[in-house]
């Protein structure tokens, strides 16, 4: 309804608003709610020995001003009562960046675990890991990352099929091992 009504009242359609309401709500039902304190399963699908979390990629392609960014404006603005109940709650949000997507070392570094190097006073990761890997991307310019990715030696489209496909990605690196 809500699509049907800001697609009435504005210049998107309510397609466009599916497309990015729906990775949105991916990233919310994935792995934090299956830790303390809700306890529940992980939210996935099982496809014979395949196992699909809700991970969502989805690329909207139209001439300019056909109402892609004003679909994402208003799925930010569906979004924003649901982050709030959560924050209240007491529940992690996702982490949210609105691009540019450059390469799949900086993409593996915002999601990235302990390292394994550690602080020999305090036996803690010299680089801390981030616990919650739910992330969502929103790319306004999606040709920027396929130029990227054009660049020699560039691993952000090897990052982003990684990532899409078994959630993990830890590139083999000289220095500044990241893994995730």
């Amino acid at each position: 309804q809500y699509a049907k009504w800001a697609a009435h009242n504005q210049e998107t359609t309510p397609l466009a608003i599916l497309a990015h309401l729906l990775p949105f709500v991916g990233t919310y039902l994935c792995k934090p709610y299956a830790c303390p304190p809700m306890k529940q399963p992980k939210t996935q699908l099982v496809l014979g020995s395949i196992t699909a979390p809700p991970r969502l990629m989805t690329v909207l392609v139209g001439s300019s001003a056909s109402g892609k960014g004003t679909a994402a404006t208003l799925t930010k603005t569906l979004i924003r009562p649901l982050n709030a109940a959560l924050k209240d709650a007491g529940l992690p949000l996702p982490q949210y960046a609105d691009g540019p997507m450059s390469t799949g070392e900086g993409l593996a570094d915002w999601l990235r675990d302990d390292s394994e190097e550690t602080n020999p006073d305090t036996g803690e990761p010299t680089r801390q890991g981030v616990d919650d890997k739910r992330a969502m991307i929103v790319e306004e310019e999606f040709g920027a990352c396929l130029r990227a990715s054009q660049r020699t030696g560039n691993t952000f489209s090897a990052a982003v099929r990684r990532f899409y496909d078994d959630g993990s990605y830890s590139p083999i690196t000289k220095s500044n091992k990241t893994a995730c």
